[in-house]
Formats: structure tokens, sequence, C-alpha cells
């Protein structure tokens, strides 16, 4: 031990010191005042007991300073006597703590409505508003809807039950149909029996410019599609509708249409869907109808071709994927900006968002062989769950909506997601990079060739119709 040999040195130190002086002639004059030097037993006794203390002293401040097996190291700070602590802190982030919803998207079909074609004089009486308008069956079923996104969003205190525009944004195409059902659910949303004249403000554009609800430029993968397809299409002297011209391409002709014209197809599925009389071999072939017409419809839609949904649908679905990627990073920083952003649109939109997240053929297998029916929705929800990011993408086939009502979630279904209920928002935002546009891709993609000039005439090298 370290004590014992201490006290034995030290005897051995004073005899050696004894025998020293005794041989030294200088040793009577000079052995009082070595006595009282550094070496004498009582200064060495002293500075045993201090370096013991010391090493006492140094022992506890590392014991209750430095880490044990399962602790990290301490910071440079902590041992100079900094402020940053050596113990372990407690996470940030609570495990127990429940989801947070950051950024919600909403798009959904227009309400039940009149057809856009001629129809029965007979049946007049139950479109009183007109062609193409909606019926009361399509404003009730919009309310509904709107009630249901009241108590998701506004009712749970996403949003502002004072409907705070700067929240939200709304965005419609300017059509009648579609207008009136954005303005009937945001007055379901925020109505209440302080304030029941409540009405949300719905932006729209002139066809020619909306790039998101619409395909209002003249597209060359458009055209060469249907020239490799179906050049019937693209003739000048093709007395055919497109509906006809386009089955026959598809092939073979449905046998359903030996009984009923094709262009009445239309009108066949409004009238049903809204209630409305009709023959009973009407209703009793109106599945078959209703699929072979969808079949016309998706290849008019450019839904059997990639690039085709690409240019068509691309910039729609581009700005959602970076609408989420901006909420996120806003989140992050504390700034509190728009987080509910909604398009208020039509069948054909919707399924051409469906096709671009690649759960189009998935919806199909598992319901009726249709186009999307009115009031169809697709919620698309950013959330988070313990600092991390994850999307969720729902869709409500059915036309009317219960305030409880089961979304069918299609999440796991998104190329990337890999059948995951919660899809991280990197996996999410590399889900449509074949299928996404910005405007700019559009053009480009869409551009037809420009004319080759030559010294006596102008060749053009692409017929742009």
């Amino acid at each position: 031990m370290i004590s014992g040999k201490e006290s034995n040195d030290i005897p051995t130190t004073r005899k050696e010191t004894a025998d020293v002086e005794m041989d030294s002639p200088a040793s009577k004059t000079s052995g009082s005042a070595r006595k009282e030097g550094w070496f004498s037993t009582k200064n060495l006794i002293i500075l045993g007991i201090a370096a013991i203390s010391s090493l006492a002293v140094v022992g506890l401040i590392l014991y209750f300073t430095l880490p044990t097996s399962s602790e990290s190291a301490p910071k440079f700070a902590a041992l100079v006597g900094g402020n940053i602590s050596t113990t372990p802190g407690p996470s940030t982030e609570d495990p127990n703590e429940p989801p947070k919803l950051i950024f919600a998207q909403a798009l959904f079909r227009h309400g039940a409505r009149a057809p856009d074609k001629g129809y029965p004089p007979e049946v007049a009486k139950y479109f009183p508003r007109g062609r193409g308008q909606l019926t009361d069956r399509g404003f009730n079923t919009s309310y509904q809807m709107g009630l249901f996104l009241r108590k998701r969003y506004v009712e749970t205190r996403f949003l502002s039950s004072e409907m705070i525009s700067r929240e939200m944004k709304w965005f419609s195409r300017r059509m009648d149909r579609v207008l009136s059902t954005a303005s009937t659910v945001g007055a379901a949303m925020f109505r209440n029996p302080k304030q029941k004249y409540t009405s949300v403000a719905i932006q729209t554009e002139d066809d020619r410019d909306n790039f998101l609800l619409n395909f209002p430029i003249p597209c060359k993968v458009k055209t060469d599609y249907r020239n490799k397809t179906c050049p019937d299409l693209l003739r000048k002297d093709n007395k055919e509708d497109k509906y006809t011209t386009a089955l026959k391409c598809l092939g073979p002709w449905p046998s359903i249409f030996n009984k009923f014209n094709v262009t009445d197809s239309d009108m066949y599925i409004n009238m049903v869907r809204n209630g409305v009389p009709v023959s009973q071999e009407v209703r009793d072939n109106y599945a078959e109808i209703s699929k072979e017409f969808m079949k016309a419809r998706n290849y008019l839609n450019g839904l059997y071709s990639r690039e085709y949904i690409q240019v068509k649908f691309g910039v729609l679905v581009d700005k959602m994927l970076r609408d989420m990627e901006t909420a996120w990073k806003l989140y992050q920083r504390k700034i509190h900006k728009r987080k509910f952003r909604v398009y208020s649109t039509q069948d054909w939109v919707m399924s051409g968002i469906l096709s671009a997240f690649g759960v189009h053929e998935h919806i199909l297998a598992h319901g009726p062989q249709e186009e999307p029916n009115y009031n169809t929705l697709i919620l698309v929800e950013l959330w988070k769950k313990n600092g991390i990011p994850y999307v969720k993408f729902l869709y409500k086939p059915e036309e009317e909506t219960q305030l409880d009502h089961n979304l069918m979630d299609l999440t796991g279904v998104i190329p990337g997601c890999d059948g995951k209920k919660k899809c991280s928002l990197k996996r999410f935002n590399n889900c449509c990079d074949n299928t996404r546009a910005s405007k700019r891709t559009q053009k480009k993609l869409c551009a037809f060739p420009k004319p080759v000039t030559t010294n006596s005439s102008t060749m053009i090298t692409h017929n742009s119709r």
C-alpha cells in the first residue's frame, strides 16, 4: 500500500541522513539547519499528507464526472466547469407523443349533375338548373362531405373555426358545377350557429391559363400517342364521335353498344346516379355501359400512357409534392403558413391523379368498373411523429359521406411506400418521378418541332393537329 511504503521510507531516510552528518566535518555546525530544511521528517510528513489529500480530491472529482459504461463521454466544457451537463438529459421527443397533422390537401369531384348533352323532355323536371349543373342531390351530398371535413380538420383545431384565409387556399376550375361544389363544401366546413352565412374564398383561372385542373395546350405527346394508337381520331374527314372511334381502336367492339348508342352513355350514367327513372333495360345493363364507356374515356384521357399522364397531370402532381416538402421545411423553421389546400375538380382529373400516384388500377380491382363517382375525395396528409414526417394517402370512392366515414387507405400502394401505412416524406416525394412535371418540363415535352426554313419555302416537320 502507498501509506505503508511511505512509512517505511521515512526512517530509512533519517538513518542515511544521520550517517552523512557523522562522516561530514561540518556536521556539527550545519546539523541544526538541516533539521529545519525541506527533507526534515516534519516536512516530509506534511508533504505526504498533502499528496494523499490531493489524490483523494482528484479521485472524488473523477468519480462524479467521468461516465459509467452506459454513458457517453463528458464534454470538455463539463470538465472545466462549463454549463453542459454530463448526465444524459431527457429526449426532446416523447415516444408517447401523439401524431401531429402538419399539412393536408384535398381533391374532390363535384356533386351530382345533370347530363351535359340533351335528354328527353320528360326528365327535364329532374334537372331544373339545366345541362351540366348541380342537382339538389349534388348540393346535399357536397354539404355532407363538407361536414366530414369539418369534423376532421376544424373540430380537431387543425384549422381555425374562424375560417382564416391565410391557413388555406381553395382552387377550382372555372365551371359552374365545380365552383358550386367548392362553395358548398366550404360553407359546411365553417358555418356555425353564430355565423350562418360564411363562404370560403375560391381561386380560379381562365381555362387557357389553368395548368393544374385543365390541359390547355396543344401537345406533341398527345398527337403522337393518338397517331400511333388511333390515327382515325386525327382525321379531319372522320364523322364519328370520338368515343365510337376510340372504342373501335381499342377493340374488340363492346357488344353492349349494339343495344345502346355510345354517346347516350353520359346521359344514362347521370340519370341513374341522380335517381331519375330509366328503362329496365338500361338499369339491367348499367354496369356494362359504365365499364365500357369508362374504357373510352380513360383512353381519351391518356391513362394508358405514362408519358401522356405526365404531361397532362404532372404539373398538379408536382405542385402537390412540392407543397408538402415546403410545408415540412416551414414547420421545422416554426414559420406558420398555409396548411390546407383544396382542389375542386372533375372525374377525369381524379382518374388522372389516381393514375399518376399509381393507385388507379388498385381501386378498379377492388370496386366498380366505372369512372370516379360524384364527390369522390382524395386526401393527402403530412403527419409528424417523434420528429419524423410521414404521409398518408386516403381515398373516399363513395358519393355519400358519413361523419365517421371509413376512408380507403392507399398509402401502401403508392410506389416506393412498400405496403406501409405510414410512408416517409422522402419516399413519398420520390414516388412519381416519371409522372410529375414542372410547367417547364411540360412545355418541353409538349413542344412541336419548329418549322425548318429553306430558301424557297417553309416546311413543317410535324403535323400539329
